[in-house]
């Protein structure tokens, strides 16, 4: 991959999260995608965010998941964050947090033109 070509660089990202053509790694989709995040690329931060949530190729890290998902500032990220405080992540009182933060999303998917924010 080019080194500026972030577009590349994280769709190789997403092949090696999802075994796509090759072994599931996600070791490299996690390099490939801190690249991509340090170009800008919003899709990368979000599937960083999701890798750092879930512990998948590196230490889970709820903290960095949650500026991934502020970097990626898109409606599935808003989502995911609105998850990580529903479950407590983020302390007792982030449980009502999660929750207006999933309702603003819903209303959100519900009233906009299209479900997928393209960065």
């Amino acid at each position: 991959v080019e080194a500026d070509d972030c577009l590349a660089r994280t769709l190789l990202g997403e092949c090696y999260m999802l075994g796509l053509g090759t072994k599931v790694d996600f070791k490299k989709a996690v390099k490939l995608y801190k690249e991509s995040v340090e170009q800008g690329d919003r899709l990368a931060a979000r599937r960083l965010g999701e890798m750092y949530a879930a512990g998948f190729g590196v230490d889970r890290n709820v903290e960095v998941a949650k500026d991934m998902f502020l970097k990626a500032n898109d409606m599935w990220s808003r989502f995911e964050l609105g998850v990580l405080y529903k479950t407590g992540e983020f302390g007792g009182e982030s449980l009502d947090c999660g929750d207006r933060m999933i309702e603003k999303v819903f209303y959100e998917a519900l009233f906009s033109d299209g479900l997928y924010d393209c960065p």
